[in-house]
């Protein structure tokens, strides 16, 4: 049986004069830090390096800081050598090395899947990995914290 028209003018929402209740400080923060290119709320989880689903190992894990956060891309491999990074990824249109110094290390192009860049800008501070796929999707790496050495210049 068919739904007959509604008879009735929709309320707008809010109702006129209402006032949304105040905005906590957490919600401010959070407009504050959101930049419009972000992805919604709730689109990035944490993908796990773990040998298996166990409840303890996957806890082993994450205090561990063996984890990366994602909205789309996946980080397959990082790896410190000789002063350098070398990011293997899922195809992606831009790595970025950041840190404790001001600027990063940057590579753009198409469907990049494996680069390596060197960490002399952040000399025993540390840096992070961050990707960002064709759809605007990214994946960033926890903190990796850097001894003297390897970030060293090794000319």
């Amino acid at each position: 049986m068919p739904i007959p028209p509604s008879t009735t003018t929709p309320t707008p929402w809010p109702p006129r004069g209402h006032s949304p209740p105040p905005a906590s400080a957490g919600q401010r923060a959070r407009r504050q830090h959101l930049q419009p290119q972000d992805p919604p709320g709730c689109a990035a989880w944490v993908q796990v390096r773990t040998e298996s689903l166990d409840p303890d190992q996957l806890l082993a894990a994450l205090k561990a800081g063996h984890y990366y956060s994602s909205t789309g891309p996946e980080l397959l491999d990082v790896s410190l050598t000789s002063g350098h990074i070398t990011v293997r990824c899922s195809p992606v249109r831009k790595v970025l090395i950041t840190g404790g110094a001001p600027g990063a290390q940057v590579v753009q192009g198409k469907d990049l899947m494996d680069c390596t860049l060197p960490l002399t800008m952040f000399r025993g501070g540390f840096c992070r990995v961050t990707i960002e796929d064709d759809t605007g999707g990214r994946a960033w790496s926890n903190p990796i914290h850097l001894a003297p050495t390897a970030a060293a210049d090794t000319r």
